[in-house]
């Protein structure tokens, strides 16, 4: 005789093994796989933000660069045109530099 109790474990015994089958009832090993390859996906994806968020530290700091060797190679040049505009100046009025 099979009784009610012994009816309900069998069912549940049938669900868990139709879940397991189609691949929705996880093993604590697995479970514990799927969520090991979780952290790691997620350890991927901030060491990637971290690496773009350094290129993009070191973008600024390369054009900042650029900018301020432009602006002192322009006051070099600057400074140059006055120096020579003082010696024509000298030249022409007969004084030297």
């Amino acid at each position: 005789m099979i009784t009610a109790q012994q009816g309900r474990s069998d069912a549940a015994m049938d669900i868990a093994e139709a879940l397991e089958c189609a691949g929705l009832l996880m093993s604590p090993e697995v479970a514990a796989e799927l969520a090991q390859a979780h952290e790691d996906c997620i350890g991927a994806c901030l060491a990637r933000w971290e690496e773009e968020q350094e290129n993009a530290r070191l973008r600024l700091a390369w054009k900042s660069a650029q900018r301020g060797r432009r602006e002192a190679r322009a006051e070099l040049r600057a400074r140059a045109s006055v120096t020579k505009l003082r010696a024509l100046l000298a030249r022409q009025g007969g004084e030297r530099p």
